[in-house]
């Protein structure tokens, strides 16, 4: 799958390369929870273990969404025609389904799998600062 180039310049801009990106986490968490937590990238690795009580957030670009890549037929749907902005709403909605019924995507260090997201600000640092929407 290849986004045209103003779907993947929209969704970078959402989601890579400013301050704002959909994450995943294993649990259900509220907003407060999520704040001041580090966004772990694709392939960095954690400290910590299965007993760890500390919340891990996990970005989503490379995990479920990609420039060739994309999880499931049903955020294919919820991403926008190329001249539209992204429904984050519908994407993040589409995207918690697709995570509870395929649990695909699996927590490496606790084995747990990643079961909710959130769309979130970041600060320099890679922390949430804000949680923006959730589905």
């Amino acid at each position: 799958f290849m986004f045209s180039g103003i779907q993947a310049q929209a969704l970078a801009e959402a989601l890579m390369t400013g301050d704002t990106r959909i994450v995943l986490v294993a649990n259900s968490h509220d907003k407060k929870s999520l704040i001041g937590a580090p966004v772990l990238h694709h392939g960095l690795l954690a400290d910590g273990n299965s007993d760890n009580e500390d919340i891990m957030v996990h970005d989503s670009v490379l995990r479920v969404i990609a420039f060739t890549l994309i999880s499931s037929s049903d955020l294919v749907e919820a991403l926008p025609p190329p001249d539209k902005a992204i429904d984050m709403k519908l994407f993040l909605r589409n995207l918690k389904v697709f995570l509870r019924k395929t649990h695909r995507m699996i927590e490496s260090s606790t084995g747990r799998p990643l079961t909710s997201c959130f769309f979130v600000r970041i600060d320099a640092s890679n922390n949430v600062v804000e949680v923006l929407n959730k589905p």
